[in-house]
């Protein structure tokens, strides 16, 4: 049943109404409805029920795939902001590296995210965003820093200069992996309880999707991350 006939079908209902209504108000018979005026009644209550629910459905479908999406996609991007945890200091106190940061696919579909997903998923998710990103923005600050006191110098003492610039580098970092240490703390705790959340909507193994090169550059991709793992390694605070 097409929206036009089941717009007719409600006008003869809404008349018969009106109809029926004035002559019980005035105390007339109520007026008679032929069959034809019942069937469209009828008609009009089932077409119209069936294309609400019809509507219901399909919306409730289209939230559930969109849900499934956000969830893998979230997923993913959760697992490749890749916190690294360092040696332990001499009184337990731990130390941790944030060597890739990843926010866009949170902050481009946060509107669906946070109209679909349930509430315990999204404070989890708000607070490992708000943890990494903080911890990312503080070692770009340290970064910053870092390239002004490696700028070059008027000095002309070259080792007195070199002397400084060391003392200030290395309490630069020292100050750094202190202040990384809660934030990143947190991020990590938070990435581990999402991590199994989320891969629950997966129908198969998760880590089969990750990235891979074609055949023929597996040469020079697995050289490649060999390189930046041993140059993340080799930029990590000291002791």
């Amino acid at each position: 049943m097409n929206p036009e006939t089941i717009s007719k079908s409600a006008d003869l209902i809404s008349s018969a109404v009106s109809e029926t209504a004035a002559a019980a108000s005035n105390g007339a018979a109520i007026p008679y409805m032929s069959p034809e005026m019942i069937a469209a009644a009828i008609g009009a209550l089932i077409g119209g029920g069936i294309i609400i629910l019809f509507e219901v459905i399909k919306q409730y479908r289209a939230n559930s795939a969109l849900r499934k999406a956000l969830k893998i996609g979230l997923y993913f991007e959760v697992s490749d902001n890749f916190i690294n945890e360092l040696p332990l200091e001499a009184d337990g106190s731990p130390n941790f590296e944030l060597n890739l940061f990843y926010d866009s696919f949170y902050r481009q579909n946060k509107t669906d995210i946070v109209r679909l997903l349930d509430e315990k998923l999204l404070i989890r998710l708000s607070r490992f965003y708000t943890m990494a990103s903080y911890a990312h923005n503080l070692k770009e600050t340290v970064s910053e820093k870092a390239t002004k006191i490696n700028a070059p110098s008027v000095f002309s003492n070259a080792d007195a200069t070199a002397r400084i610039k060391n003392s200030q580098l290395h309490t630069l970092q020292q100050g750094l992996k202190r202040d990384l240490r809660f934030p990143l703390c947190a991020a990590l705790g938070s990435q581990e309880v999402l991590k199994p959340e989320l891969e629950s909507v997966f129908a198969s193994n998760p880590l089969d999707f990750q990235l891979h090169p074609p055949t023929r550059y597996e040469k020079w991709w697995n050289k490649y991350t060999k390189e930046q793992k041993e140059a993340a390694k080799a930029t990590q605070p000291t002791n």
